[in-house]
């Protein structure tokens, strides 16, 4: 993926790393609402979001972030940055409170 140019995905995680590397992306739309929660999160719209009808014989075009998108997605990762890091410390303060080794 990190030499493609873009995605078009109906899988959550291929949309979470998507958004990881900053790739322009299309989400096929899915029976379950994780993708739309996702994108809602990284304060986008569902316009990424696309249906494809079982006759089409081309995929849609896949726009570029605009200037907004990528302050969003700068602010999302920083913040799942932070958070990540917070949860690690959190973890690692209920391993060595538990440890016999401490």
């Amino acid at each position: 993926m990190e030499r493609s140019e873009a995605l078009v995905t109906g899988r959550y995680h291929a949309v979470a790393y998507a958004i990881l590397l900053k790739k322009k992306f299309l989400a096929i739309e899915s029976n379950t609402p994780k993708i739309t929660f996702l994108l809602n999160d990284v304060g986008f719209d569902n316009s990424r979001i696309i249906e494809i009808k079982e006759d089409a014989k081309e995929l849609p075009f896949i726009p570029d972030f605009t200037k907004e998108e990528i302050e969003k997605l700068d602010n999302f990762l920083i913040m799942a940055k932070k958070c990540r890091e917070n949860l690690e410390k959190d973890l690692l303060a209920v391993v060595y409170k538990n440890s016999a080794y401490v």
